[in-house]
């Protein structure tokens, strides 16, 4: 569960990996994720500061299937954090409207999340692991029965059901569909990679493929699994 809001409370809690954990003005943007299926303080997965130095405030939110956040609201302030693209990074007077898109330390994210399968399309994935993975292995592996109950290996818990397109993915993940599905991680703990449907493919029913990642070592020791992203090839 994602909930945003705005507060003046200089002491909200927030966690490790948060975008911002200062109070920045009179009023601040706040966006936290709770989990209830772990206990007490466990529950705060993720929770940040988001605004300038006088009054910001947020009043929706939409999630994607990945997790990834997008928040809504208004601002006064004029260093209201933008980012490089932006449609606008200027602050025009009076209130302006704000539109953000927080990771929220989602580990792997894609551009989309349906293609058809009577044309070329193309999923886009950004693996963000952390600064603690960096230049270590991953490797994408796939699901098409889905993300519970899941597997564990070697104690890390990877959330794909093991069925056929599993197999694939191990042994076949290779271009022109599957793209940079093995490699590693950048400095950042960062990668890319993408998964592509083919054009002149048969008329088939609509599946949904579920992918993830695992970060391992080169003597072969597992040190991490992402979040699963669904892909409906419809």
């Amino acid at each position: 569960m994602t909930v945003v809001g705005f507060t003046n409370s200089t002491d909200l809690p927030t966690t490790g990996g948060a975008y911002d954990t200062s109070f920045n003005g009179s009023l601040d943007v706040f966006v936290s994720r709770l989990d209830p299926r772990q206990a007490g303080n466990a529950q705060l997965v993720y929770s940040t500061f988001l605004g300038g130095s006088t009054d910001d405030r947020a009043f929706a939110l939409r999630g994607d299937a990945a997790g990834v956040i997008t928040v809504a609201g208004y601002s006064g302030s004029s260093d209201f954090p933008t980012t490089s693209g932006a449609f606008d990074i200027t602050h025009n007077a009076g209130f302006d409207a704000f539109v953000s898109r927080l990771s929220m330390g989602v580990a792997l994210y894609a551009d989309r999340y349906e293609l058809p399968l009577t044309q070329a399309g193309t999923q886009n994935l950004w693996l963000e692991a952390g600064l603690a993975q960096s230049n270590r292995l991953y490797a994408i592996f796939g699901s098409v029965t889905g993300t519970s109950p899941g597997i564990t290996l070697n104690g890390i818990h990877i959330p794909l059901n093991v069925d056929p397109y599993t197999s694939i993915t191990i042994g076949s993940a290779v271009p022109p569909i599957y793209v940079m599905f093995r490699g590693v991680l950048g400095r950042s703990g960062q990668a890319t990679a993408s998964f592509h449907v083919p054009a002149g493919l048969p008329v088939l029913p609509s599946i949904t493929l579920h992918h993830a990642y695992v970060v391992f070592d080169r003597s072969g020791g597992f040190h991490m699994a992402s979040n699963s992203v669904p892909l409906r090839l419809k």
